[in-house]
């Protein structure tokens, strides 16, 4: 009888065991997400520390992944009955001889990518270019620290004064002038440097309708053709290194021989400005007037030509993302240099509360540690001597923030056309 309980108990389990079972797909893909951020992290480690040692850069994307599951199931079973008990009868009429089963079960997932090649002159041409304003607006509205912000992007600070003479600060922390430059940085965060929004309103022509003479701008000639702008016309005072500010200038190629339309179209332009308008005679004397912000309260002149000869005026130079990495390797390389080496920190705010605070390195731009691993560092990368360099997740200041604006910087420049269709290499 024991037997018959036993041959019950086994089908029942092999009928269990045929229940679906399905690879988590979930899972999966919460793991590629993970793989591919770190793939992004220690990719821009890995080409900051190449800056550092004034090795060449390389980037890699990853456009395509392709991910699988499978699940295999084989169930079996078998029983063999022979002869007949006459005095204990079983459930099929005879006595149980042998019994087999069997059960196997088969689960597994995979996946395969593609790494294409961004060394390319489409991703360089773009790489090299200065970061936009519009970009750096971005960054101030989503609460990045105004003190990291500048450091990362501002290459240098030039002011000009009325008697011809040019002062330029360097954000060059290998350099011994560099306390200087830190100075003039700290001021420009106090008048509360900031990028604003200008509404500029253009013009449209139609071709081939001469406009009147009357109607003509002063400086430019009849034939209409236009007149290359001056050194007053080209850049005004308080604009950022190649970009035109102030919202009466646009582009001089309106002027040509067109004729105006009835149609009006309106375009934003971003410019740097200081906004802590408490401080603003201290501006003025410092910097000139062009670099106040538009007071809304107030409708702020536009100095002539002869009269902005008459004030100082400020010029930022802006750094491309190229040049954010090679700063950023300068930051490496003083603080693992053998000689006299320190780590770059930035000066607070006095009106914003640091996340990092009563944090060893609380203002630091990125610490990097070398040949000490820890279980839950940030990133890390081994170089070909052999030395493994980390970042920290605990006590690196703004390490982790830093290296997502570079993510972010990174991505802003990449195009269609800088990813190949075809991977230049591909893994599987």
């Amino acid at each position: 009888m024991k037997k018959n309980y036993f041959l019950a108990l086994v089908l029942l389990c092999l009928t269990a065991c045929t229940t679906p079972v399905n690879p988590d797909f979930l899972a999966m893909s919460k793991k590629y997400s993970q793989i591919l951020v770190q793939y992004q992290v220690d990719q821009i480690a890995t080409n900051i520390i190449r800056t550092s040692r004034e090795e060449p850069l390389s980037f890699l994307d990853m456009p395509n992944i392709n991910g699988s599951g499978n699940v295999s199931q084989s169930v079996s079973n078998s029983a063999s009955l022979s002869g007949v008990s006459i005095g204990q009868p079983t459930l099929y009429g005879g006595s149980l001889t042998s019994l087999s089963a069997s059960y196997s079960l088969s689960w597994g997932n995979s996946f395969s990518f593609s790494q294409a090649s961004l060394d390319n002159s489409a991703f360089w041409k773009a790489f090299l270019q200065p970061i936009k304003p519009e970009s750096i607006s971005y960054f101030l509205k989503h609460n990045i620290p105004i003190e990291l912000l500048f450091n990362l992007t501002v290459d240098a600070i030039q002011i000009d004064y009325p008697d011809g003479s040019v002062k330029k600060y360097f954000n060059d922390p290998l350099s011994p002038q560099f306390k200087e430059f830190e100075n003039e940085a700290k001021k420009l965060i106090g008048y509360g440097i900031t990028v604003e929004e200008v509404s500029a309103e253009t013009k449209t022509y139609s071709q081939n309708t001469r406009q009147p003479k009357s109607e003509r701008p002063d400086n430019f000639p009849s034939n209409g053709v236009d007149r290359m702008p001056t050194s007053a016309d080209r850049l005004p005072p308080g604009g950022v290194d190649g970009i035109v500010t102030p919202r009466t200038y646009s582009s001089y190629s309106t002027y040509s021989s067109y004729r105006e339309s009835d149609e009006s179209s309106s375009r934003t332009k971003f410019r740097i400005c200081l906004g802590n308008m408490t401080k603003e005679a201290e501006i003025v004397k410092s910097y000139g007037s062009e670099i106040l912000c538009h007071s809304p309260n107030k409708l702020k002149k536009t100095l002539s030509s002869s009269d902005r000869l008459k004030e100082p005026s400020l010029r930022l130079y802006i750094r491309s993302t190229k040049s954010v990495f090679d700063y950023l390797g300068e930051v490496t390389y003083a603080q693992t240099r053998q000689k006299d080496p320190f780590i770059l920190n930035v000066t607070p705010s006095t009106n914003r509360h640091s996340k990092n605070a009563n944090q060893q390195n609380e203002n630091a731009i990125l610490v990097f540690n070398v040949n000490q691993p820890a279980f839950d560092d940030f990133a890390s990368v081994t170089i070909s001597n052999g030395n493994v360099y980390t970042i920290p997740r605990e006590n690196s200041g703004y390490s982790t923030l830093t290296i997502n604006l570079l993510a972010q910087l990174v991505s802003v420049v990449k195009s269609p056309a800088s990813i190949p269709y075809s991977p230049g290499i591909l893994i599987k």
